[in-house]
């Protein structure tokens, strides 16, 4: 009697596992699904975002801060969208659409609540507001889009102080690839950056407005 009490014990307690991780399971599912449903196609999204800068042949692009698979920057068409791209063949199998949540891919932005002054950015280049469309993945503090288009430029990053401010204090660019954004006042404390090739920030700011038509908030 006593070793069929047991048994009936130990099979309550299997039963109690089985059915706490079917819970799981059907727990996990729904975070699944939800998480999924983040994933929206929306007409668009506004979002703040950094962009380098690349000077070529008298003429300036907007190009993306990290290299692309032939380890190049890449440059944003000034007459059609941005699309995400992405390289990780063991996620993006089959026809799954970019971004995804199995990676890291998709254009990148913060939202439009954020402060950039606040923010570490990695590289020194020029930020504006973007709009985001298609596919998008929203983050705590950011989104992951698939296509982008720049709408205006409104903050700079020096590439002395790495100071985040309004573009109007941008006085030049020192000319490397890519072009690196000098405020007015290291570019008096450190004359020699207006021995080297520069550009005035007229020109930068000029060209931009011509080839992307967006605004110049200054």
């Amino acid at each position: 009697m006593y070793y069929l009490k047991w048994m009936s014990s130990i099979f309550t307690i299997k039963s109690l596992f089985s059915v706490i991780s079917v819970k799981t399971i059907i727990f996990r599912l729904k975070v699944y699904i939800k998480m999924q449903s983040v994933e929206t196609y929306l007409n668009y999204k506004i979002g703040l975002r950094m962009w380098c800068i690349e000077i070529n042949h008298s003429d300036v692009w907007l190009v993306s801060c990290l290299n692309g698979s032939d380890n190049k920057k890449i440059r944003w068409n000034s007459k059609k969208p941005f699309e995400a791209s992405c390289n990780n063949d063991r996620v993006h199998s089959g026809e799954v659409i970019i971004p995804s949540f199995m990676c890291s891919c998709g254009i990148y932005a913060y939202k439009l609540n954020t402060d950039p002054k606040k923010q570490t950015f990695s590289f020194d280049g020029i930020i504006g507001k973007v709009a985001l469309w298609g596919k998008i993945i929203e983050h705590e503090i950011g989104f992951r889009a698939q296509f982008a288009s720049p709408i205006s430029i409104e903050y700079f990053s020096c590439s002395h102080c790495h100071s985040i401010l309004k573009i109007d204090q941008l006085k030049m660019l020192a000319y490397y690839s890519p072009a690196l954004p000098i405020c007015d006042l290291c570019s008096n404390l450190f004359p020699t950056y207006t021995l080297r090739s520069s550009f005035p920030a007229s020109f930068l700011l000029s060209k931009i407005k011509e080839n992307y038509g967006i605004e110049i908030k200054i």
